[in-house]
């Protein structure tokens, strides 16, 4: 992008956010976590065995999603961290620093950009757990009927709200700090702010309050299956509960006010605190005034 007449605010975000989604794709690394995500899954439904319930069951396949989402934590820190710090890190960063381009588009461009890319990328975990379901060498009885929604409900109530939230605060991190490696630190932050949250929630008697403020859901999933029969967790779908769309709703609604912090915090200053080119600070007269 360079430096001319300033586009429009759609426009300038729209650019910035195609070439985001378009660097990504052009990336092996892209690819590796795609396969991976797809890959893990898959394989650890044939490692399983003696389960007391069906591996395909809608409880069974929201916990396992929670818990491979956990590992997927990974992905989201390379393609975040690469998003809000690949710039410094290659010495581009002075061309959009100089450049028309405002803050808002280009942090919104590169968030949203890389939340996309990942979002797809997390859609190989369910995808890779339905896959083994229906490999015709599994063993009998291992896997009950297929019920494609209990998948879609991993993913719209686990999988894509927690690459959001876990996504904001990586971004965040990394933005600020213009450090790769500071996205780890987003996500040690949000593991501390849940934990504490839980904590003190728990010393307030616990209940649906504990439930809300577990950043990753699963406290939610529990709660929610706690009362089910043996044939409920074989059968039941998970559904919409109240208490599952609280939780997702108030994290994906802490990790947007991230964002909004983000934006008003950040500038186009180079590492180390000069400001940007074309945005000289007023400077006062020092000289004394003559007689």
């Amino acid at each position: 992008m360079t430096a001319g007449a300033a586009p429009s605010g759609a426009a300038a975000f729209g650019e910035v956010f195609r070439f985001e989604v378009g660097y990504r794709l052009r990336q092996p690394s892209t690819w590796v976590y795609a396969l991976v995500l797809f890959g893990l899954p898959f394989l650890l439904m044939h490692a399983i065995n003696g389960s007391s319930q069906y591996l395909n069951a809608p409880a069974s396949v929201m916990q396992a999603s929670t818990i491979l989402g956990g590992l997927a934590m990974l992905v989201t820190a390379g393609v975040f961290g690469d998003a809000a710090s690949r710039d410094v890190q290659t010495r581009m960063h002075a061309l959009f620093y100089t450049s028309p381009l405002r803050e808002p588009h280009y942090l919104g461009g590169r968030f949203l950009g890389g939340l996309l890319v990942n979002a797809v990328l997390v859609a190989g975990i369910p995808l890779g757990l339905l896959a083994a379901s229906v490999m015709p060498y599994m063993e009998a009885g291992k896997f009950g009927p297929v019920r494609p929604e209990a998948y879609l409900q991993a993913y719209a109530l686990v999988l894509l709200p927690n690459a959001a939230v876990i996504g904001a605060f990586m971004f965040a991190a990394a933005a600020l700090t213009r450090q790769t490696l500071a996205t780890y630190l987003g996500g040690v932050a949000l593991f501390l702010l849940g934990t504490v949250a839980g904590d003190v929630a728990g010393t307030l008697g616990g209940g649906d309050v504990q439930t809300l403020l577990d950043p990753f859901g699963s406290g939610a999933i529990t709660k929610a299956t706690q009362y089910w029969t043996p044939v409920e967790q074989n059968a039941r779908l998970i559904g919409w509960p109240a208490v599952m769309l609280a939780n997702r709703a108030l994290w994906l609604g802490v990790a947007a006010l991230v964002v909004a912090l983000l934006v008003a915090r950040f500038r186009f200053a180079h590492p180390g605190g000069a400001p940007r080119l074309g945005r000289r600070p007023a400077v006062a007269d020092a000289a004394p005034e003559r007689p």
